[in-house]
């Protein structure tokens, strides 16, 4: 047990010293902590708010992200499972004479950092939730933690549904029927308290997402419930919560421990997975991490000529990757905004807008055009470098469109605005994708030979920045000419104008970036 210790001090120890040694990476880390400690700052010297809202929406808020995350993470152990190891310890572990079971529980304190890690974005949400309810920094932390353990339990659910089913089809079924049936279960519980009380949508689904029959959904309600009773001071909730998230953490354990004594083989093929996954991010190559996910159907390239004939490839291979047209990131992005606009109604759509906007800076893909950069058969077609990255992206704007329409729909209904207003937040959001896609563009067209990861992404989210000032200031001053009459419609409408021509002349700029492969060497 000395050696795993070691092993994992080291990591620890190493991770500070490439850090200190990376000026890219600590120059990212320290702007993102700069900010962090000025959002908290600004956000507690700032004047209080006469009434805040009733803090039980953040709880509900807190048990349905719990729930999506832990839906999404648990479901892949029907198909490629979930490892708590990195190649590295398939390299050093795996070969050492360590007995599995110590083995595993290097991989549970391992996990449950990584699960710690991807629950700080939460840290930067402080801001509008002190404003808007008076959150403590205290109470965020506690909800990290809620989340931290979602993570970790999913992945450990992830793993136990792996080792249960892999190569019994028949009992794979049967466990993937019971897994969605006790889902569905639980959300026509939900969509029958909603629409008992639809004339007070927020307050039903409030009083329902922080009900105990949802805090009876396995691990997300637990977990939700455990952190509710913690901040609210309720003994009973935390101690059923948590004691029910640590008796199913025990027996997932002791299952994986004794079904069998050597595990490695049913986490190696999850692990390499996920090496590929993380592998295929840096190159750009977009869900092709898991070739046992494709959807072959019709085989070869009959349409298109020239240029056109990267569009039609990257259509085939979208199709390949994913059953809907859009991925399983973009739907998650989609159903939060659309449950911010329950919490949001009073403050109306442009608040909406706003958050929506916010949150595709995340969502948008690079896309499949920068896969293209890294090959020669691009720079060797004998067409204009512009057509054919205009081509390149086109593969972009069906996806864009799709999200646009699934998100403002629902969200006009939500709040009750009229065709038009809906119609001017599709156009805006359309505009704010052709925006984000020439700002990836540029970053790419002016640092794609850099490997500094961190520096690649503060150029990205400071050119998103520059580029989207003159759209929203145009809104503004529109709306200012206008004297607000027409409602949000100015600024709307100013924001797209504006957007469109800005996103236009940089990608015009930057036309020329297929001309010479050396351009985009990596």
């Amino acid at each position: 047990m000395k050696a795993l210790f070691y092993l994992l001090g080291t990591r620890i120890k190493n991770q500070f010293k490439l850090l200190l040694h990376s000026p890219g990476r600590l120059i990212g880390v320290g702007a993102m902590l700069a900010l962090l400690i000025f959002m908290m700052t600004g956000a507690a010297t700032g004047e209080a708010a006469e009434e805040y809202r009733d803090v039980s929406e953040v709880y509900a808020m807190a048990a349905a992200l719990y729930a999506v995350i832990f839906v999404m993470n648990a479901r892949n152990g029907f198909n490629k499972g979930a490892s708590l190891f990195s190649m590295a310890d398939v390299n050093l572990v795996f070969v050492s004479p360590i007995k599995p079971k110590r083995a595993l529980l290097y991989g549970l304190i391992q996990q449950l950092g990584t699960a710690l890690l991807l629950g700080f974005f939460l840290l930067f949400q402080y801001g509008w939730l002190y404003n808007s309810y008076g959150i403590p920094v205290g109470a965020l932390v506690v909800i990290l933690l809620g989340y931290a353990f979602t993570v970790f339990c999913a992945q450990l659910v992830s793993m136990a549904l792996y080792t249960l089913t892999a190569g019994n089809p028949r009992r794979k079924r049967q466990v993937k029927a019971v897994f969605y049936g006790v889902i569905g279960a639980f959300a026509l519980y939900l969509f029958i308290r909603l629409y008992a009380g639809r004339a007070d949508l927020l307050g039903a689904g409030v009083s329902a997402l922080n009900g105990p029959v949802l805090s009876a959904f396995p691990v997300a309600g637990w977990l939700a419930a455990a952190v509710r009773g913690a901040l609210t001071g309720q003994l009973m909730p935390l101690l059923v919560g948590a004691g029910a998230t640590v008796l199913l953490v025990g027996g997932i354990i002791l299952y994986i421990e004794k079904a069998r004594a050597d595990f490695y083989e049913d986490v190696l093929q999850a692990t390499e997975l996920a090496f590929s996954a993380a592998q295929a991010s840096k190159e750009g190559r977009i869900g092709e991490a898991a070739p046992g996910a494709v959807h072959v159907g019709k085989s070869g390239i009959s349409r298109g000529m020239g240029a056109s004939v990267f569009y039609e490839k990257h259509k085939i291979e979208n199709r390949r990757a994913r059953k809907f047209i859009v991925d399983s990131a973009s739907l998650t992005f989609i159903l939060v905004t659309v449950a911010m606009a329950v919490f949001m109604r009073e403050a109306g759509i442009l608040a909406v807008f706003a958050f929506g906007t916010y949150m595709q800076m995340f969502s948008v893909s690079l896309g499949r055009w920068v896969k293209e950069l890294t090959r020669p058969f691009i720079y060797l077609v004998p067409e204009p470098p512009f057509k054919k990255l205009l081509y390149c992206i086109k593969e972009s704007v069906p996806r864009m469109v799709a999200e646009a329409v699934v998100i403002f729909i629902p969200v006009g209904l939500i709040l009750g605005t009229g065709p038009i207003e809906v119609l001017f937040c599709i156009l805006a959001r359309l505009s704010f994708g052709l925006l984000f896609t020439a700002g990836n563009i540029l970053v790419e067209r002016c640092l794609s030979g850099l490997t500094l990861k961190p520096l690649i992404l503060m150029a990205y989210f400071l050119s998103l920045l520059v580029l989207s000032a003159p759209g929203i200031i145009a809104g503004l001053l529109l709306n200012m000419a206008v004297a607000g009459a027409l409602g949000d419609l100015p600024i709307l409408l100013g924001m797209a104008a504006v957007n469109t021509l800005v996103g236009l002349l940089v990608i015009f700029l930057c036309r020329n970036m297929l001309t010479y492969a050396e351009l985009n060497n990596r």
